[in-house]
Parts: structure tokens; C-alpha cells; sequence
């Protein structure tokens, strides 16, 4: 049989995509509370706001996955 071989570097790719992970939540939650008192003044705006808002927020999703997956692999 053969034995399996620890890799130490994978533990750190891990806390490293957790780490850049949690940074992108906080982006994103800090942009929905900047965005919430925009969506209130202008309530007649909400529905180009808010698809606004929903392309920013897949951008930097995908920005951030395609980094995380190119930078750490």
C-alpha cells in the first residue's frame, strides 16, 4: 500500500482562500450599507439602482473567485 503524503502548503492555500473570502464578504456587506441610504432617496430610481448594484456585486464576486483561483492554485 501506499501511503499518503502531507502537504503542508495546501493548509496554507486553504486559510488563505478563507481569509481573502471573509475580505470580499466585508466588501461587500460595507457596499450594502453605503448603497441602502442611495436606494432610499431615490425611490424612483430603485429598479436601475438595484440592477445597478446587482452587476456590481456579481463583478466583484467573479473578480474575486477568478483571483482567489489563479493566484492560489
Amino acid at each position: 500500500m501506499k501511503q499518503k503524503t502531507i502537504d503542508s502548503t495546501k493548509g496554507e492555500i486553504h486559510l488563505k482562500n478563507i481569509i481573502a473570502s471573509f475580505a470580499l464578504f466585508a466588501g461587500l456587506v460595507t457596499m450594502n450599507n453605503l448603497a441602502k441610504p442611495v436606494l432610499e432617496s431615490y425611490s424612483s430610481h430603485v429598479f436601475e439602482l438595484s440592477a445597478m448594484y446587482g452587476a456590481t456585486t456579481f463583478l466583484l464576486w467573479m473578480i474575486a473567485f477568478k483571483y482567489i483561483n489563479k493566484r492560489f492554485k
